[in-house]
């Protein structure tokens, strides 16, 4: 296995735990808090955490964002911006996850906290979305139709 395909093994590992802990998250807010359900949304948070910096370098550094740069080098503006989303999201999540952290262990998670985890979860999903959607273009779009 050459190293691009080891860099696509890792992403795709990386992808499906974000999306394996993404459904915890989900399953961790329906449930009513304590002690256990909020240490368990800070592991959940803390392992997204250390995973998303890995996926952002997976993607940039001889991946596909790379290769969609390669292919079409007009693009560098949407994958520019998609980098940045992902550090958006990587930075947004830091602070809620610091917020739930100093809260007292055995208080209750506010729906406003529970409302912001959703819309993030909402948002990387979003990048997810259109991280497919420029890769797909970036292959399938023709050299002379290109916009």
């Amino acid at each position: 296995m050459n190293s691009l395909e080891k860099s696509y093994q890792a992403l795709r590992e990386c992808q499906a735990r974000e999306s394996l802990l993404l459904g915890d998250l989900h399953q961790l807010l329906d449930q009513p808090t304590s002690v256990q359900t909020r240490c368990s949304l800070l592991r959940v948070c803390d392992r997204l955490l250390a995973d998303l910096p890995r996926h952002l370098e997976l993607a940039c550094e001889g991946g596909y964002l790379q290769e969609v740069h390669r292919l079409r080098p007009n693009w560098h503006y949407q994958v520019d911006k998609l980098r940045g989303a992902n550090l958006w999201c990587i930075a947004v999540l830091r602070e809620l996850r610091d917020r739930i952290a100093c809260e007292a262990p055995s208080g209750k998670i506010e729906t406003k906290e529970s409302g912001e985890i959703n819309a993030w979860a909402q948002s990387l999903s979003a990048v997810r979305d259109n991280e497919s959607r420029i890769l797909q273009r970036a292959f399938t779009t023709d050299i002379g139709g290109e916009a």
